[in-house]
């Protein structure tokens, strides 16, 4: 005699195998923020490096790195990394974008402090890498990991520019990358080269490490001029620590509108956020969306989570959501 299947049954069957053998669909947006596409012309792409800097520059076809994070060790010691460490993304991530040539017009080092210029002395050495010129302040004190950046670029011969590097501006397709805060490698932090970018009407700053002290404010805003004009973006000094971008900094300086973290989520601090908010539009952390990727094509400048979480445990390209406790 043959079992009568109810028809509930086989319904709930046939709908646990069509949800099992469905493939996972990839989110449209993580936190609020749309996916980035790839199809834009003018571009920052503040890569997913934890509490560290890399940043890629794009416009018209033309590219440059600012900083590149640690090497391939583990980034600050946390566990949370995978063996392949940040260089070898920022490789990949250069080779993807630039369509394989992974032709850099210039790099820029903010300063000598091993989250900003270790992982460059990996990426450089790369012979997927090249690059026409480096813009790097010359150092007081020479130690081991810029010894060896001088070394790698010296046997790719990269040339490496150290003198009249205050206010010089830069052209990168119909961007205008100008230096900031040049003449003080000696003060470490406070002293790492910033950069102001200029593209369609829009301002950019990229703070590196300097925390935000007056002096500072009074630098950016000696350049841009008395009247504090509004800077569309900035990349947060520091990575948004305790004791970064203090109020006596952001009173002086010109309103924001994004502000971008490079940072995990837990270590950016609660009253640097608070304070920022007081003079921002929107705060965004790479950690928490993968990347950022901030557009300037058009008549506003809009940002996206670029969705690459390389040192989740689940792989080297890790895709939201993951845990990042």
């Amino acid at each position: 005699m043959k079992k009568i299947i109810p028809l509930t049954l086989l319904l709930a069957a046939t709908l646990t195998f069509l949800i099992a053998c469905t493939p996972h669909q990839a989110p449209k947006q993580i936190e609020g923020l749309a996916l980035y596409d790839g199809q834009a012309t003018h571009v920052i792409h503040f890569l997913n490096t934890m509490c560290q800097d890399a940043i890629l520059l794009e416009s018209n076809g033309r590219f440059a790195l600012v900083d590149g994070a640690e090497p391939d060790t583990t980034p600050c010691g946390q566990e949370i990394y995978t063996r392949d460490g940040h260089a070898r993304y920022i490789v990949d991530y250069i080779l993807r974008v630039t369509n394989g040539t992974g032709k850099l017009d210039f790099v820029i080092v903010t300063h000598d402090h091993v989250d900003h210029l270790g992982g460059l002395n990996q990426i450089l050495a790369d012979p997927r890498i090249s690059t026409n010129r480096i813009y790097a302040q010359r150092q007081p004190v020479v130690r081991e990991h810029f010894a060896r950046f001088l070394d790698v670029t010296s046997e790719r011969g990269f040339p490496v520019i150290s003198d009249g590097l205050e206010h010089k501006t830069i052209a990168l397709g119909d961007m205008q990358v100008t230096l900031l805060n040049t003449l003080h490698p000696e003060l470490g932090n406070q002293g790492s080269m910033m950069q102001l970018i200029e593209v369609n009407g829009f301002r950019t700053l990229l703070m590196a490490d300097v925390a935000g002290n007056p002096d500072r404010a009074a630098e950016v805003n000696s350049f841009l001029c008395a009247e504090k004009p509004f800077l569309d973006v900035v990349k947060a000094g520091h990575h948004g620590l305790r004791g970064d971008m203090p109020l006596s900094f952001l009173e002086n300086v010109a309103p924001m509108g994004i502000v971008v973290y490079t940072n995990h989520k837990q270590w950016v601090n609660e009253e640097v956020w608070k304070n920022v908010a007081k003079h921002s539009e929107v705060q965004y952390i790479t950690s928490v969306f993968g990347g950022v990727a901030v557009v300037f094509d058009g008549d506003e400048v809009k940002a996206f989570a670029i969705n690459e979480f390389p040192y989740t445990k689940e792989g080297f390209y890790g895709r939201y959501p993951v845990t990042l406790d």
